[in-house]
């Protein structure tokens, strides 16, 4: 029998941009509760932490805090998802 101390504790992976993750709080993004919805994290963390996701059910993006959801298969990323990121990128301010 292996001592508790000696048991090495698996290190969740890290958020990779295209998971898909489950809301698990109602939550409201534009009068659409998305409880047990699904949504893919497009952007990495704000500075307060909140990442950017797509909502596809509803079609809209929201930020919600890492306590609101749960990842379904981390680190896996669907061709849907490569997909949608291939497309989205960051607002730029241009002169006129």
């Amino acid at each position: 029998m292996v001592a508790a101390k000696s048991m090495a504790i698996a290190k969740e992976k890290e958020i990779v941009l295209g998971e898909t993750i489950k809301f698990t709080v109602s939550y409201d993004v534009l009068g659409h509760d998305v409880l047990d919805k699904t949504g893919i994290i497009a952007r990495e963390p704000n500075s307060v932490g909140k990442y950017l996701v797509f909502v596809a059910d509803i079609d809209e993006w929201c930020e919600p805090s890492t306590d609101m959801f749960h990842r379904l298969d981390p680190g896996y990323v669907s061709k849907d998802a490569r997909d949608l990121l291939s497309r989205t990128k960051i607002l730029e301010y241009t002169e006129v």
